[in-house]
């Protein structure tokens, strides 16, 4: 890819201009066919050059087309005008500056906060006598989500691989020794790891993360759905701990 963009927290939306070359083999494979089947049709010479005015022409299509018509926030981010320093939405009009402060001088642009109270309800899934454990997952200090950055940066040297946080309580009463190998397993799946026995959680919970393919949380987690959100539980569900 020569161009993409991207929106910073700042609110800011900006165009991304490539700054290296990448080896061939990287290049976006949809792009590249397409290109191709350009290039055969108007016998264009230079390849590189016919992507990037490929690339450029879809951007600004994706832009001025559809982003800008279908969200009012965007309407007046068009291509033409992210190739400075991007604009701030909301930006509601080609006319319009953009938004640098969203809420400036100590007030909200809505007004004061709005909070909806709802019912405590429990996991879609709850622990039984076949499923015992609750299964909580979240990311360790050392790593950060499939590891795409922290695992390239030197960081599994302290942080190797999956394991699963089990109370001592727990390790005791399971007969189940720190470091040692244990399945987790949740109506979904089943996963492989050490035990890490630990004060950090207690009796009845299992916590992991989701950093490493083998052994991933994500095997045992429920795909149901929040009815107000609609965002899926993976940070709750029902397990079973054992040894080999």
């Amino acid at each position: 890819m020569t161009q993409t963009t991207i929106q910073l927290s700042k609110k800011t939306v900006e165009l991304l201009n490539k700054s290296k070359d990448h080896p061939r083999q990287t290049y976006n494979e949809l792009v590249e066919h397409m290109a191709k089947i350009h290039l055969v049709a108007k016998k264009a010479t230079n390849y590189d050059r016919y992507i990037h005015e490929i690339q450029k022409e879809k951007m600004k299509e994706l832009w001025d087309n559809e982003i800008s018509v279908l969200a009012p926030a965007y309407g007046g981010v068009k291509y033409t005008r992210l190739e400075n320093d991007g604009l701030q939405w909301p930006c509601p009009t080609t006319e319009h500056p953009g938004t640098k402060f969203l809420h400036k001088d100590g007030k909200f642009s809505h007004g004061k906060g709005v909070f909806k109270g709802v019912e405590w309800t429990p996991p879609a899934e709850v622990e039984d006598k076949d499923f015992p454990f609750v299964l909580s997952t979240g990311r360790r200090l050392y790593q950060y989500h499939t590891r795409t950055q922290t695992g390239r940066a030197g960081m599994d040297a302290l942080y190797k691989e999956e394991t699963a946080d089990i109370s001592i309580a727990d390790a005791l009463r399971l007969g189940i020794e720190h470091g040692e190998k244990i399945y987790v397993e949740s109506r979904r799946g089943k996963v492989h790891v050490k035990a890490r026995v630990t004060e950090e959680v207690p009796a009845g919970m299992v916590w992991m993360t989701f950093h490493y393919r083998e052994g991933n949380a994500n095997w045992l987690t429920n795909p149901a759905f929040d009815p107000e959100t609609k965002t899926a539980e993976y940070k709750a569900c029902a397990v079973n701990v054992f040894k080999e």
